[in-house]
């Protein structure tokens, strides 16, 4: 058994990214419900205010996400996977991210048998069109990493090199990665060297 704490806060995350995740008063029976609907976790307190927004849970284990994340891989067609995120309520930007991640790693070995290498990246905030037009909040993602190591938001041919490098022979051994190309900051906050990634880094890894 372990406690957790996920969460956003004003210091690390822009302001328009925390009024998105905020749960208002009136959410918060509907969103306490699912988090005592997840089947290892026992407790849970949420905290939402206008500048932070965390989960603090008493968890059995970690990692029951695989196998759930299995599941909806396993659904055979477009439509019953539709119906599954629907009734499981993954129809979200996270939960299908985590998805394809699962996809690209399970099908590294069947595919290798047919002379197929299958990998993605997983890509830091860059500078496109469509994130100016979100740029507080697209853009903003890591922007206090980013000021400290004195580095700019990716440009989409910085993460286009990657991929031609994963696609190329040089790559010939490499096969269900998830590459992530975002400059050290999930690195700096799995490891702590910048605490302010820290908590993303532990959400998305169900730490």
């Amino acid at each position: 058994m372990s406690v957790i704490v996920v969460g956003l806060e004003q210091k690390h995350a822009p302001l328009e990214l925390l009024d998105r995740v905020s749960v208002t008063e009136v959410d918060t029976p509907k969103a306490l419900g699912r988090l005592r609907d997840q089947p290892n976790l026992s407790e849970a307190v949420l905290l939402s205010t206008c500048l932070r927004t965390e989960v603090y849970a008493v968890v059995e284990r970690f990692h029951d996400g695989v196998a759930e994340i299995q599941e909806f891989l396993a659904t055979p067609d477009f439509d019953s996977a539709v119906a599954w995120v629907e009734e499981h309520g993954k129809a979200d930007y996270m939960s299908t991210k985590q998805a394809m991640c699962a996809y690209v790693a399970g099908q590294a070995f069947p595919l290798l048998k047919q002379g197929i290498r299958i990998n993605a990246i997983c890509p830091g905030p860059t500078d496109t069109p469509l994130a100016q037009a979100n740029k507080e909040m697209w853009l903003g993602f890591g922007s206090d990493y980013r000021g400290e190591a004195g580095i700019e938001a990716a440009t989409p041919l910085e993460q286009a090199y990657p991929l031609v490098f994963l696609c190329s022979d040089a790559a010939s051994a490499i096969t269900g990665i998830i590459m992530i190309t975002d400059a050290g900051y999930m690195s700096s906050g799995i490891t702590g060297s910048f605490p302010g990634a820290t908590a993303i880094a532990n959400m998305l890894l169900f730490r």
